[in-house]
């Protein structure tokens, strides 16, 4: 319904006193069924919820360690973008992440993941993340493992979502990227260390505010 009211606002209509009020009492409406529902599943998820860690436990009892599903459960324990590591484009040079394409580079020490294109970049600017030494690592062995090179794609998929969703589906969780975003916000969330600054970095390595970190999983924001 709020797209109605943004049509209108666009092409300069001006709706009568009465039905702009009724429009947006509806969306208050509708916006406060929808954080009733979140509140009530956040409540339930506390208990059920896995931290990252436990999470990547779980996995690996499943699949084995050079798998294309525990490097890509790596990837999102690091980086816990939204659906952006389809098609992820390796590249030896930072220069060449140019465009509308998502790339990892692979240096001789560094590898990192750098996100152009994902659902909010008309607000955050380009998402880089430097991975850790131990998946670094690992992601070097599975390119050699599999026969890649650069300008080859780790993950020759569109989407990630029906494997992330097949994985938790063996695990016994439900959902599929979304689960992976409340389970991080979780981990930081009721971490011994979490700050203000931390769950603010985290944000923005997630492409959202702080007020979505919150209807993700609602822990309070320490400030």
């Amino acid at each position: 319904m709020a797209h109605l009211l943004n049509i209108c606002d666009a092409l300069e209509i001006k709706l009568p006193k009465k039905a702009s009020t009724a429009y947006h009492h509806k969306i208050d409406e509708l916006n406060l069924e929808n954080t009733k529902r979140v509140i009530k599943r956040n409540e339930a998820e506390k208990e059920t919820l896995p931290t990252f860690e436990e999470y990547i436990e779980r996995v690996k009892q499943i699949y084995p360690e050079n798998s294309l599903q525990m490097i890509l459960i790596y990837l999102y324990s690091e980086l816990t973008c939204r659906d952006d590591y389809g098609r992820l484009v390796i590249i030896n040079d930072t220069k060449k992440a140019v465009g509308t394409k998502n790339y990892i580079f692979i240096g001789k020490r560094d590898v990192k993941i750098i996100l152009n294109q994902f659902k909010t970049d008309k607000v955050y600017k380009k998402i880089q993340t430097k991975l850790s030494y131990e998946l670094a690592n690992k992601v070097k062995a599975y390119i050699t493992a599999n026969g890649m090179n650069v300008n080859d794609e780790l993950f020759p998929h569109d989407n990630m979502s029906a494997i992330v969703c097949d994985i938790n589906k063996k695990i016994g969780l439900e959902g599929g990227i979304n689960t992976l975003r409340r389970i991080a916000i979780k981990t930081e969330l009721t971490g011994d260390n979490t700050t203000a600054d931390s769950q603010h970095e985290l944000a923005t390595k997630m492409g959202h505010s702080l007020h979505s970190q919150q209807t993700y999983y609602s822990n309070p924001i320490v400030l």
